[in-house]
C-alpha cells in the first residue's frame, strides 16, 4: 500500500453506519503513511484511527474550519505515530479523543483554533503509550481529562482555554503526567471530588503541574499532590 493523501475543501464527507463492524472506521495510516485533510467541510464518522497498524506508521489529520462529528472515538497515534491538527473556526465533538493508544502508540493533538467538546481525553491510554495535547488558541471542553491514564501524557496550555470536570495526572499505576500553564486559563470544575489530582496511581505515578503564566481555576473541588504517588506542584 502507498502513502496516500485525502483532501476536501468546501465539502461534506460523511462515513457512518449502525455497526462499527460494518465499515465505519475510518483508517488514516494503516499500512502505509497516510494523511487527510479537511478544510471548511462537514464531517461525520463513527470511528477515526490514526496510525493504527504499525509503530513505523504515521497518520496525520488536519480539521481547519467546517464541522467535525462522531458518536464514537478519534485515536491519535493508535500504534504509530499520529498527529492531529485543529484550527480556524472548526467544531469537534465526539465520544473520546486518545492521543497514543497502544504501546508505542504516540499522539500529538494540537489546537491552533475553533472549539473541541469530546466526552474524555485520554493521554497516554496504555502502558508504553505517549500522548500530547497543545493548546495554542481555541477552546477545548471535556467530561474528564486523563493525562497519563496508563502510559505518558502530557498537557501544553499556552493560549485559549481547557475545562475539564476533573483532571487525574499520573492516573494509574506506573502511569506519569505533566501539565504546563504558561498562558489562557485552564478551569477544573470537579464533578466528583476528584477535582485536580497529581500521582493517583501508587508509589509508581508521577503528576507534576508548572505554572509559568496564564489562569488555573479549581472550583467545587481540591487541588491534591501526591494522591497515592510522587505529585509536583509548582
Amino acid at each position: 500500500q502507498l502513502p496516500a493523501t485525502f483532501s476536501a475543501t468546501n465539502g461534506t464527507l460523511n462515513i457512518t453506519n449502525r455497526t462499527p463492524s460494518a465499515g465505519t472506521t475510518v483508517i488514516v495510516g494503516g499500512n502505509a503513511d497516510g494523511a487527510l485533510n479537511l478544510v471548511n467541510s462537514t464531517t461525520t464518522f463513527q470511528y477515526l484511527d490514526l496510525a493504527n497498524q504499525r509503530s513505523t506508521e504515521t497518520g496525520r489529520l488536519l480539521l481547519d474550519g467546517g464541522t467535525y462529528s462522531s458518536i464514537f472515538d478519534i485515536n491519535v497515534g493508535d500504534q504509530g505515530l499520529g498527529f492531529m491538527i485543529v484550527s480556524g473556526t472548526v467544531d469537534v465533538s465526539c465520544r473520546i479523543i486518545t492521543g497514543g493508544y497502544h504501546s508505542g502508540g504516540i499522539g500529538t493533538i494540537t489546537i491552533l483554533g475553533g472549539v473541541v467538546h469530546p466526552g474524555q481525553v485520554f493521554l497516554g491510554y496504555n502502558t508504553g503509550a505517549t500522548g500530547s495535547l497543545v493548546i495554542s488558541n481555541g477552546q477545548v471542553s471535556t467530561g474528564y481529562a486523563h493525562v497519563g491514564y496508563n502510559g505518558t501524557g502530557t498537557v501544553n496550555l499556552a493560549n485559549g482555554t481547557f475545562t475539564t470536570f476533573d483532571m487525574p495526572v499520573g492516573e494509574n499505576a506506573g502511569s506519569s503526567g505533566r501539565v504546563a500553564l504558561s498562558g489562557g486559563m485552564l478551569n477544573v470544575l470537579t464533578s466528583n471530588l476528584r477535582g485536580l489530582t497529581l500521582a493517583d496511581g501508587g508509589i509508581n505515578s508521577t503528576g507534576a503541574v508548572s505554572v509559568t503564566g496564564g489562569l488555573l481555576i479549581s472550583t467545587n473541588g481540591p487541588i491534591t499532590i501526591g494522591q497515592s504517588g510522587q505529585g509536583t506542584f509548582n
